[in-house]
């Protein structure tokens, strides 16, 4: 079994679960949020079964393209998107809107991923700890990103 690693942040968001779920499953506008993020692909009709080719760019000169498949789109609750099985490495990242008391909502994404994946930039595979050390401050700025987005729309 590959070695993999789970990461997942929250950020409170004043709009509605409605409004924040159309927005984070188009993909296409991963690119306002996730700085890194050249261009999504997109497939397909919207909705599961949907494939999307991400291309990203890391320190302006490490390129990882990534092809995902919607898995889950459970509007307004829930986004799910997964490498397919015949991707030599694994990604999953779940998207979930959790509305709350005051008419805010809780964004949550979790992102898992096989180690092996930096072998697409990196000449070897750190240790869990320090990818984590390393990516986690990345999603809290994509949320804050996300935050600041959503709310500027009104």
């Amino acid at each position: 079994m590959r070695k993999s690693i789970v990461l997942r942040e929250s950020i409170t968001i004043a709009a509605s679960a409605e409004k924040i779920c159309s927005y984070i499953s188009d993909l296409s506008n991963d690119v306002h949020w996730r700085p890194e993020v050249e261009k999504m692909e997109v497939n397909g009709a919207a909705g599961v079964g949907q494939e999307v080719i991400e291309y990203i760019t890391i320190y302006r000169f490490f390129r990882v393209v990534t092809p995902t498949v919607v898995k889950a789109l459970d509007f307004p609750n829930r986004f799910e998107v997964e490498t397919p099985a015949t991707h030599p490495t694994w990604v999953h990242c779940i998207r979930s809107m959790e509305p709350q008391e005051n008419g805010d909502v809780l964004f949550t994404v979790q992102l898992s991923f096989s180690l092996d994946n930096l072998k697409q930039i990196l000449p070897f595979i750190p240790p869990a700890w320090a990818v984590r050390m390393w990516y986690q401050p990345r999603i809290r700025r994509y949320l804050r990103r996300l935050k600041t987005i959503m709310e500027m729309a009104g």
